[in-house]
């Protein structure tokens, strides 16, 4: 091995071979093909300088490319690189011309270069000069009184933190990590504060810019203009500014980048002391830090966040688990309560901990939660003794848990005749809360309550993607198995402190509710309701279908199921006042068709009622605390101006700007009452602080929409051409940016309090040119080919 040497051209290959796998895989977002082509040129051309800057190494190179191209016995080498060359240039010629629908990449600076000043709360900063105020308060009273001085930091910290809970985490997330559960409705995602090439590179001055002006105080270098980041200086306060960006260094255990080396020095010196601190922290004060704001001081369910969230965090006093593995009443496991705070609750506050916290000290915060009841039967023996000693660690392990996993079966194999079977059982005894098509959509008339009191609303079961603890993470066949189990015991167990119920016998010797093999059979079917339902992808584009005659004018036309289908995320709009923080729909499915002159769009989205104020039925569910409004639906595009700069300039995605104004389709249910008939409106927007206008005369745009069993359909069909009102053209071929809008009237949702999604990318894709899709690459192949061949002439001749 120590005298294995790789030929020069050999090695020259291999580097080429690398740095196309390295390009092409390993820098996310991957790179676009013309970009990646352009590297690859650059690569090639770095790696014959390298082996001709030496004669003797050039003439290595080149040895075995003389080789084939002059030797006898290489003729089959020679043919074979004569077709083989061609045929790559031919295909990356292909890839380059043929029509995609994929995205197109976007370049933005993630953190563009702030203005030298900067105005807001009536004054005007130098953010060159500008330092943290209340980070110099304490600094100075550092220097006198120590004591004081953290008094006054964990004070700053704490106001942070509330600030920070009430307004940011449903973006930015419980650990900072940009994983809020509100993120993957936008696009870019919101930062990851935890990450150390970004927070600790930056001074605070910049935090303050950027937080104080949000998404639209970004520069040109900024855009495109999806960023979600409110305008914060119109909802908090100067001091509730300062105050959060102390609490994100202090929780990320980071420093800002302080030019004043002795200043940075004290203030790494307190960050140092506040890790000391929490180093190995477990028990109590693991709770204090992590859970009490969302779970309380006591774990009644009721911190400082808690009354923005959607569904309420666990009150523990109640010893109510929702998800356990435990049969009927009995109390959770431990293996429950772990396993909750290590994975989460997918569509709710509750993260994953598993990247923030051991396993040692997650198992450390179960004593903690079992004692905020000590009447419970796990509680121990010796209850009246002191549970926590002087420094809060907690001193009792010996709870007396005597729970049993729900027993896994009799499971039957998931088949369409099981899936049937399962359908019937469903209908006897799920879908008076469930629906008919297990949308939660309820059939009963009962208004339902948790027994915290609190409104809620039966699992929408055609979106597995807001299952709270019952779909596995599993791959293949396997995710299928174990998701069915879950919903299996689910079935069996009940939810306890909600009104899904038990379905098998809780005391021996009872005839269960619902029999074994029902309850796997219904197992079996809810898990086929995914198919029902056009499930979220990553970095979708909404494509039309073009078709030669006349668009469907009724949402039953069989074209629709022949169209392209994407489900988009929404989330509601805590961007702006008046902000929903509780939505109930978080997904819209978008089909488009068009022909030669006009475009329709097929809007569909889960909505458990049919909100039209004065209907009979609806009107007895409507939550007391809520008014009810009409349901409403709208879709938004930038004026045909956008396009006159390359790439194309988005507007801000909530109405546009003032250089960027935008078009609404809006779609309103009307009511029953008063009167008011279903109706359609295009609306001029020309930003988030301007009023929209109507235009009362434009009847261009047609609409029709029903709502079945627990989802709209919405319909809406106007000409491709913008005319003079500086509309979007639809042109074929064409990226055109799009966004949607939902109001859900049952939630309270009118004007600003409704859900959106953020720009899309629409595409009607235009006629195949077989000319150039085919012909460019044939063209090229064959001139390589020929110019190869004389090159093999030429080389064969000096022979």
């Amino acid at each position: 091995m120590k005298n294995l040497k790789i030929p020069v051209f050999w090695q020259a290959i291999l580097v080429v071979i690398i740095s196309y796998v390295v390009l092409d895989n390993a820098f996310p977002p991957l790179l676009p093909l013309t970009l990646l082509v352009q590297y690859m040129i650059i690569v090639v051309i770095g790696v014959l300088l390298y082996y001709s800057f030496e004669d003797e190494r050039w003439a290595e190179f080149k040895q075995p490319i003389f080789a084939v191209l002059r030797d006898d016995d290489k003729t089959v080498a020679r043919w074979g690189f004569l077709i083989l060359i061609p045929a790559i240039i031919s295909y990356t010629v292909y890839g380059l011309v043929k029509p995609s629908n994929e995205a197109p990449v976007e370049l933005r600076q993630v953190h563009p270069a702030p203005p030298s000043t900067l105005k807001v709360y009536n004054k005007k900063f130098d953010l060159g000069s500008l330092e943290n105020p209340i980070r110099d308060d304490i600094l100075a009273t550092m220097a006198t009184d120590k004591e004081s001085a953290w008094q006054k930091y964990d004070s700053a910290v704490l106001a942070g933190r509330d600030v920070y809970y009430e307004n940011c985490f449903y973006c930015h997330g419980d650990l900072l990590n940009g994983k809020g559960h509100y993120a993957e409705g936008f696009n870019p995602q919101p930062i990851n504060f935890l990450d150390p090439t970004i927070i600790p590179q930056l001074q605070e001055s910049f935090l303050f810019w950027r937080i104080t002006t949000g998404g639209p105080g970004l520069p040109k270098e900024g855009t495109p203009w999806n960023s979600a980041m409110p305008v914060w200086h119109e909802m908090l306060s100067e001091n509730d500014v300062w105050n959060v960006i102390t609490f994100i260094f202090d929780y990320n255990g980071q420093v800002p980048r302080i030019w004043d080396p002795e200043v940075s020095k004290i203030v790494t010196g307190m960050k140092d002391e506040v890790l000391a601190k929490r180093k190995n922290i477990k028990g109590l004060a693991l709770y204090k830090f992590r859970c009490e704001v969302c779970h309380g001081e006591f774990g009644m369910g009721d911190g400082i966040a808690a009354e923005r969230m959607y569904p309420k965090p666990r009150d523990f006093s109640l010893a109510l688990f929702k998800y356990k593995t435990s049969p009927g009443t009995q109390l959770p496991l431990d293996k429950d309560l772990f396993n909750t705070i290590k994975f989460g609750l997918p569509g709710t506050g509750m993260p994953g901990w598993e990247s923030a916290m051991s396993d040692e000290q997650i198992n450390s915060l179960l004593p903690i939660l079992k004692s905020f009841d000590l009447t419970w039967a796990w509680a121990p023996e010796d209850a009246d003794d002191d549970l926590f000693d002087d420094e809060g660690r907690y001193t009792k392990t010996d709870f007396n848990v005597v729970s049993d996993n729900e027993p896994l079966t009799g499971q039957i194999a998931y088949s369409d005749e099981s899936v049937e079977k399962g359908r019937e059982a469903f209908l006897k005894s799920c879908k008076e809360c469930h629906g008919r098509e297990g949308r939660g959509n309820i059939l009963s008339g009962k208004k339902l309550e948790n027994d915290w009191g609190f409104r809620i609303w039966p699992r929408d079961l055609t979106k597995p993607w807001t299952w709270r603890a019952t779909q596995s993470t599993a791959k293949g066949e396997g995710e299928r198995d174990e998701t069915i189990k879950s919903i299996y015991s689910r079935l069996s167990i009940g939810i306890p402190g909600t009104p899904m119920p038990a379905h098998r016998a809780v005391e021996e010797g009872n005839t269960d509710p619902v029999s074994l093999d029902d309850r796997w059979h219904i197992a079996n079917f809810v898990y086929s309701l995914r198919d029902t339902t056009v499930q979220p992808v990553d970095g979708p584009v909404v494509t039309g279908m073009k078709l030669t005659g006349s668009l469907p004018t009724s949402l039953e036309d069989e074209r629709w199921a022949q169209a392209p289908a994407v489900t988009l995320p929404m989330v509601p709009n805590i961007i702006k006042e008046d902000r929903l923080f509780t939505p109930l729909n978080d997904a819209i499915t978008v089909r488009v068709l068009y022909n030669d002159k006009d475009i329709a769009f097929l809007l569909s989205y889960g909505d458990r009622t049919e909100s039209r104020p004065g209907i009979d039925y609806f009107t007895e569910l409507q939550d007391e605390n809520l008014d009810m409004h009409a349901d409403a639906m709208a879709i938004q595009f930038p004026k045909e101006n956008a396009y006159e700069v390359r790439p194309v300039e988005k507007p801000l995605f909530r109405h546009g700007d003032a250089k960027r104004n935008t078009t609404i389709w809006y779609w309103n249910a009307g009511s029953i009452e008063p009167e008011k008939r279903e109706s359609t409106t295009l609306l001029d927007a020309t930003g988030p602080n301007n009023k929209l206008e109507p235009r009362l005369k434009d009847r261009s745009l047609k609409s029709t929409a029903g709502w079945k069993e627990g989802q709209w359909q919405v319909l809406m069909t106007r000409s491709r051409k913008g005319g003079a009102s500086g509309d979007v053209n639809f042109d074929e071929g064409q990226f055109i940016p799009v966004s949607f809008a939902n109001w859900d009237g049952s939630n309270g949702e009118v004007r600003a309090r409704h859900t959106l999604s953020t720009w899309y990318w629409l595409m009607l894709p235009p006629e195949l040119d077989a000319g150039k899709v085919y012909g460019m690459p044939a063209g090229f192949a064959l001139f390589f080919f020929l110019i190869g061949l004389l090159i093999v002439n030429s080389q064969r001749k000096r022979v």
